[in-house]
């Protein structure tokens, strides 16, 4: 699989907004365990970014199904290689397509502005659960414990694509 080369000129970076449930007190680990998986996705998703250079935010949405089984099992591929690469995946330097949080509020709901390709955050977000409200930048997602749950059946679980059985 040929890899698009990470630089300066691939995309400009864009915010999406992502709203959590009310958590309460929100536990360290929890959170933490969300933005390694999340960013081990998005990742992913930049390192393959030719596969999806055509496809727009609303292309992935209106066909939401499909883009996620592809990407889950792009996900899973892409660790099995070698060892530690989940630590290599998440430690990758993507240069100016590094995934940045801007804000993070902790008032109800949980808000996390993750800056970067917008493409890249849309695929980590839809194997993560969560929910577009139409076309846009602001997304409901599942609680903490239930997207970190998604993300690592993502990563850990084969899905062949063309299998019935997951549709």
């Amino acid at each position: 699989m040929e890899m698009l080369p990470l630089d300066d000129e691939i995309m400009d970076p864009e915010v999406m907004e992502l709203l959590f449930p009310d958590v309460g007190d929100l536990p360290a680990k929890e959170f933490s365990s969300f933005i390694y998986h999340f960013s081990i996705a998005y990742t992913v998703a930049v390192e393959n970014i030719d596969r999806y250079c055509m496809v727009s935010q609303r292309d992935i949405l209106e066909d939401i199904e499909t883009y996620k089984k592809e990407f889950s099992e792009l996900l899973h591929s892409s660790w099995q290689s070698e060892p530690m690469s989940l630590t290599r995946l998440f430690m990758k330097d993507l240069g100016k397509n590094e995934l940045y949080f801007e804000k993070i509020s902790k008032q109800s709901p949980l808000s996390l502005c993750a800056k970067g390709i917008i493409t890249a955050l849309t695929l980590a977000v839809i194997v993560s659960g969560g929910e577009f409200e139409g076309f846009g930048i602001r997304v409901k997602m599942k609680p903490l414990g239930e997207g970190i749950w998604s993300l690592r059946k993502a990563l850990f679980t084969r899905m062949d694509v063309n299998d019935e059985n997951h549709r």
